[in-house]
């Protein structure tokens, strides 16, 4: 019952912008900057799938679209993060969400071959082959 209730009450206009304008800009900052790193983390994942996953064409396609959306989602994050705290602090944030983030050794895909990693770290970032 109390789920229907917070569903409710995050509906009703006002509730929401009242909720945030409790935390301080560094606590918003650092939320967005930690969904930037879900983000490019999703890219980075879904990037290695579509490189190194399955080689059906439809299964490829729909990774691809994914990618697409995920790369338009992650670069309006940054967008959002620069009208709202300044562009150095923007690519401050890209730059070390794009250090940090790697996909671990134990979610990989199971096929791997150099050439193919060198291209993917190239267009996408590192996998940490």
């Amino acid at each position: 019952m109390s789920a229907a209730i917070t569903s409710v009450s995050l509906a009703i206009p006002g509730v929401a912008s009242k909720k945030h304008a409790t935390h301080s800009p560094e606590e918003t900052l650092a939320a967005s900057i930690e969904t930037l790193a879900h983000l490019r983390y999703s890219v980075v994942l879904t990037a290695s799938w579509e490189v190194f996953g399955d080689r059906d064409a439809l299964r490829r396609r729909e990774l691809h679209e994914d990618l697409e959306r995920l790369h338009a989602l992650y670069f309006d994050k940054i967008d959002r993060i620069a009208m709202a705290y300044g562009v150095q602090r923007a690519m401050d944030a890209k730059e070390d969400v794009e250090r940090r983030i790697t996909v671990p050794h134990s979610i990989r895909p199971a096929v791997w071959s150099i050439e193919e990693g060198e291209m993917a770290a190239s267009e996408y970032g590192e996998f940490d082959i």
